[in-house]
Order: structure tokens, then C-alpha cells, then sequence
């Protein structure tokens, strides 16, 4: 009976693991290594890997239905790939609109648009210098902080023409009696009272931010900006958020980030159907907006993800789209070429190009020396006289199966060639296939081994000398050569050692030219 019970406890167990896609390992160690993910146990690592391989999979769907113009936007993995939409909502998403205006001592004062003034159709803040570099909120749900600094580092720039960072740290510390929870949420609109009421918020460099709740350490001798006075645009009035950004500067705003769309956003516009207007449960700064694309008009948004999530420029979609004639439906190109993301930190560097780079050449290096591609070299080797290995019977077999040849026959050839060829010496594998080509009807199957022996390394080295050749022929100055042209003037580069009789050819072009004047250049 315990034998049973045993037995059954070890199927559930075996039936309950998560099945993974061997294929992606490579992927999964890159992920890991430039995200700087580490887990405790086997089992963690295997479930987080369970909800990578998940979320990989919704993006690349997702991606495929853009490149179908399903979508304006397109998905990217990023450092939250391994955390579920619940996970990651909880973590990140930290507005709190639990605070009502009416019922404290609060600015209540609203917006009004200035009458007869003609704001431009696109404006972005960030080329005026109003706006700091994007900042990484961290596993802490302070999205409102950095928002409001966000919104009061712009108007202290209006004014003093000086682009101070403000701490979001001294926000998460200290404004707790305005109705904050630090990491746990809180509101702009508290955020500017409690700024109000301090007479001033410290500056970064002397309050920088950790991302976790602490003690308030606000020193006076500090203070980077203060607040006179705030207000509040009204709730849908588009019209008004443009005027207020094109007239004021950086804006702080609240948007539904919920959908789990947001959560991989890579580039293009935003435009997600299932977004909510009053669901908000994410902060961030509007910088700008566009209203000439010819597709889509969008505002420009400044995230606190860190520069691993978005793009560069970071759109979020408004509900206003451009009619564009059928016949030029197929005529506007999206295109990402000639864009990078700036990198301001050594940290940066190192996420985002050196550890890529050597994963990549790992993965390429692991790929091309795998225990596969070793055995089969060492089989190719049976057939070198040089080599140590050189008819070696017991290592044909991975060779064999590469290139479609009978084992067992060549097995028995090469036992009867060691016999003809025991005393005599041969130098190279040249000289071997010249020996054996006057009794191909005897050794068929060695002779099929030695000529792909030879030709797999000559034809990888043709391509890489062609890749070479390429590079020089067509340059700057020859960029609009034909590919006709290029491949013939790459045929003569690369295989110049065979011999060319020019004579020949002149007496040829002149046959067939009578009478003519060819462009030759």
C-alpha cells in the first residue's frame, strides 16, 4: 500500500511540472543575463521561465497581427517579461485616486484656457530642454512621484532657464500626511500640496531616490524648487490638456495602463480600444503632442520604466484618427532605421550593448563548437592523412549521417584502403582522392566522403570572402551599382586567381559592339 501511495505522489509531482520549450534557452539565458535576473530556487526559475515563455509568445503574435496593420504599435520583451499582468499591475502601477479634492483644505482651482490663442499642431518639450532624462521608478508603485516632479522640473526651467532634477525619494518619504502611501500609491495633487506646504522639495543629487519607503530626510539648505499653486484640467477635455501643454509645458496626466498590452509597449502609437477614460491607475508626464502624422495624432509621453521599456519617443494615442485616401493607404512607411536609444550611464552601456554583445557571441561561438559540430569535425577528420584520426572507423558514424553515406560500408573500405595504403605515404587529403579515384567502383562511399570532406570548409570560406569583397567593391561611391553588376564585379574579386585571357574578352566586346559607344563607367 505505501509503495502505491508513493508512486502516485511521484506522478502528480512529475504530471504538475511545467513544460518548457528547449529551444528558447539560449533566449532565457540572454534574458536573464541582461536584466540581471536571479531566483532563488529551481522551481522559481521554472515558473518564471513557464511566464516568459508565455508573454514571448503574446508579443510575437502580436507583432505578426502589426506587421498585418492589425495595430499601430508593435511589442518588445523587457525586464517585467517574467512577471505576470496581475504581477506587474500591482507592482508598477501605483496612482491612487482615493483622495476627494472637496473634502480638505486643498487648491481646488481648474484650468481655464486663455481665449483667441492659436496653439501650435505639434509641440514637444523635451528639444526646449524641459524635460530630464527618463527615470526608473524600480519595483516601487511611486509612478505619482515621478510624474509631479516630472510636471514642476519643467516650470522651474521656464523660469530659471535651468534644468534641475527633483527627488521623488523626498515625495515617497515625506508626504504621507497629504494622503501618499510611498510605494503603495498616492497623487499628484497631493504631491504639489505637500510641496506647497514644505515651501520647497530637495533636488536628486542630495535626496536620490532608492525605491522603498524611508524615513523623510528633507534638509531646507537643499531645495531645488517649490510650488506656488496648481490646477486641474478638466477630466476628457482634450482640447484643453493641448492648450495647457502648448501654453504651460510638461503636463502631469493619469492613464489606464491596466491592459496587458502596455506592459511589453515597444514603439509606434499606442491606440489600445480596451483603454478606459476613468479607470486610471498610471502616472506619467505628457512632454508634447503631434497632430500633423499623417496617420495617427498622438501625445508624447514620458514614462518612469526605465529606458528598457517604449521607445525613444513614447506616444500614447488620443481618439482622433486622419482620413487617408485608399489609393494611399499602402504609401506611408513606418520605419525605425537611423533610431537608437541614448545611453547616459555606464550601467546603461553595459545592459544594453556589452552583455548583448557577448551573450550573442556566445550563443553564436556555443552554436558552431556544440558537441554536434565537434563530433562531426572530428568525424570529417578520418579522411586527412594529417590527422591523427585519419581512417578511424569509429568515428564515421556522425560524418555518415551529415551527408547521407552507408556506415557499415565505409567501415569496411576504409579496413581494406589501411591495408593497400600501409606503407605507402600520403601527404594531404589531395593526393588521397587521387589515389582512390582509379578504383572508385571498389571504395564508392569513401570517395563520396572525401569530396564533401573538401568542399564543406572551401564553401564556408567563399561566402566569408564574399561577405569581404562585397564591402569593398560596392562603397560610397559606387552605391547605386545594379546587382548584376555588383555580382559580376564580385565574381572577378573573389575568384581572381583563375586565369582571364583579356585579349579575349576585348575581341568579344568588339564583335558584339560594332559601331556603338558603351557607357563604361
Amino acid at each position: 500500500m505505501k509503495a502505491v501511495i508513493v508512486l502516485c505522489i511521484l506522478v502528480v509531482s512529475a504530471y504538475c511540472a511545467p513544460m518548457l520549450d528547449e529551444q528558447l534557452n539560449n533566449q532565457w539565458t540572454l534574458f536573464k543575463r541582461i536584466y540581471g535576473k536571479q531566483y532563488n530556487s529551481i522551481e522559481e526559475e521554472a515558473t518564471r521561465r513557464n511566464i516568459w515563455e508565455a508573454n514571448l509568445a503574446k508579443i510575437q503574435k502580436h507583432n505578426l497581427e502589426a506587421d498585418l496593420d492589425m495595430h499601430t504599435y508593435t511589442l518588445g520583451m523587457n525586464r517585467f517579461g517574467d512577471m505576470t499582468h496581475e504581477e506587474f499591475i500591482k507592482q508598477m502601477n501605483g496612482l491612487k485616486m482615493t483622495v476627494d479634492p472637496e473634502s480638505n483644505n486643498f487648491d481646488h482651482h481648474t484650468f481655464l484656457a486663455p481665449s483667441n490663442v492659436a496653439i501650435p499642431d505639434a509641440v514637444d518639450w523635451r528639444k526646449e530642454g524641459y524635460v530630464t532624462p527618463v527615470k526608473d521608478q524600480g519595483q516601487c508603485g511611486s509612478c505619482w512621484a515621478f510624474s509631479s516632479t516630472g510636471s514642476l522640473e519643467g516650470q522651474h526651467f521656464a523660469k530659471t532657464k535651468q534644468l534641475v532634477s527633483i527627488s521623488e525619494q523626498n515625495l515617497v518619504d515625506c508626504s504621507g500626511k497629504f494622503g501618499n502611501m510611498g510605494c503603495d500609491g498616492g497623487w499628484m495633487n497631493t504631491s504639489f500640496q505637500y510641496i506647497k506646504a514644505n515651501k520647497g522639495i530637495d533636488t536628486e543629487k542630495s535626496y536620490p531616490y532608492e525605491a522603498r519607503d524611508g524615513e523623510c530626510r528633507f534638509k531646507k539648505a537643499n531645495v531645488g524648487a517649490t510650488v506656488t499653486g496648481f490646477v486641474n484640467i478638466k477630466p476628457e477635455n482634450e482640447t484643453d490638456l493641448q492648450v495647457a501643454i502648448a501654453t504651460i509645458g510638461p503636463i502631469s496626466v493619469a492613464i489606464d495602463a491596466s491592459q496587458g498590452s502596455f506592459q511589453f509597449y515597444s514603439s509606434g502609437v499606442y491606440n489600445e480600444p480596451d483603454c478606459s477614460t476613468t479607470e486610471l491607475d498610471h502616472a506619467v508626464l505628457a512632454v508634447g503632442y503631434d497632430t500633423t502624422a499623417k496617420k495617427q495624432h498622438y501625445y508624447i509621453i514620458k514614462n518612469s520604466w526605465g529606458t528598457s521599456w517604449g521607445q525613444k519617443v513614447q506616444q500614447y494615442h488620443i481618439n482622433r484618427k486622419t482620413k487617408i485616401p485608399t489609393r494611399f493607404k499602402d504609401c506611408f512607411i513606418n520605419s525605425t532605421v537611423g533610431q537608437r536609444e541614448m545611453l547616459s550611464t555606464s550601467t546603461d552601456f553595459m545592459n544594453k550593448i556589452y552583455f548583448p554583445l557577448i551573450d550573442c557571441m556566445l550563443v553564436e561561438l556555443n552554436d558552431r563548437f556544440s558537441s554536434k559540430t565537434l563530433a562531426l569535425m572530428k568525424s570529417m577528420s578520418t579522411v586527412y592523412p594529417e590527422s591523427e584520426n585519419f581512417l578511424n572507423s569509429e568515428d564515421v558514424d556522425a560524418f555518415c549521417r551529415h551527408v547521407n553515406v552507408d556506415s557499415s560500408s565505409l567501415k569496411n573500405e576504409f579496413a581494406v584502403i589501411k591495408s593497400m595504403f600501409k606503407t605507402k605515404k600520403i601527404d594531404d587529403v589531395i593526393q588521397f582522392l587521387k589515389e582512390l579515384i582509379p578504383y572508385s567502383t571498389a571504395f564508392p562511399q569513401t570517395i563520396l566522403m572525401v569530396k564533401n570532406a573538401m568542399t564543406m570548409p572551401v564553401s564556408q570560406v567563399t561566402c566569408e570572402r564574399s561577405f569581404s569583397k562585397m564591402k569593398i567593391i560596392k562603397n560610397y561611391l559606387r552605391n547605386s551599382m545594379s546587382d548584376a553588376r555588383l555580382s559580376d564585379l564580385t565574381v572577378l574579386a573573389i575568384e581572381r586567381d583563375i586565369f582571364i585571357d583579356y585579349e579575349q574578352i576585348v575581341d568579344k566586346f568588339a564583335r558584339n559592339h560594332k559601331n556603338s559607344r558603351i557607357l563604361l563607367c
